[in-house]
């Protein structure tokens, strides 16, 4: 695996964990779909209600599963490329619209 691989997969795990763990609809609303079919569930303070609802809500948590989901590429790279690459060129984006929002204002 390679340096740019390795960023790829990096971009792509966060972009999919924040999906989740930000509450992001997602295209179509896949994610909130997911979120529902999953029962993720808080209580009256906006707390956690159940285990699936812990591991969805926490980045850190979250990132380590979807990782190793990610690493699927090494098994079948050119597959693992395709789809990890749109999630890793939407990481950048949002990363560049927050360096360029903090840097004009």
């Amino acid at each position: 695996m390679t340096a740019l691989d390795f960023l790829i997969l990096a971009m792509a795990t966060w972009r999919v964990t924040s999906f989740f763990a930000n509450h992001e609809d997602g295209p179509f609303d896949i994610f909130t779909r997911l979120r529902r079919m999953l029962r993720v569930e808080y209580d009256k303070e906006s707390q956690p209600a159940n285990g699936i609802t812990k591991l969805i809500d926490c980045v850190w948590c979250l990132s380590v599963w979807v990782g190793i989901l990610a690493t699927a590429w090494m098994i079948a790279p050119g597959i693992g490329r395709a789809v990890a690459l749109p999630f890793a060129i939407s990481a950048a984006a949002i990363a560049f619209d927050v360096v360029i929002k903090k840097m004009s204002g």
